[in-house]
């Protein structure tokens, strides 16, 4: 099980703030896991965005990062100030 967080106005998007999900064989990198949650949930594609950046274990990674069984994940959009 991998724990999901989205946060700002990727909240809109999903039913809930954090899930956990099942990891796909197929999902290797946070590449991999930001497809699969694009296409399986409806307005999933605002993750696909090159904008979004990846946490994973409270660190700072890049879309080519592995991603593994007790990882927690975040998708942070964007922050605008003023």
């Amino acid at each position: 099980m991998v724990t999901i967080r989205y946060f700002g106005k990727l909240q809109d998007n999903f039913p809930r703030a954090c899930e956990e999900i099942a990891l796909p064989r197929a999902v290797k990198t946070a590449s991999d896991l930001r497809h699969f949650i694009a296409t399986r949930t409806q307005g999933g594609d605002c993750v696909l965005a090159s904008s979004v950046r990846i946490v994973i274990n409270q660190r700072l990674q890049s879309w080519l990062s592995p991603v593994q069984d007790g990882d927690e994940v975040a998708f942070i959009p964007p922050v605008s100030g003023g």
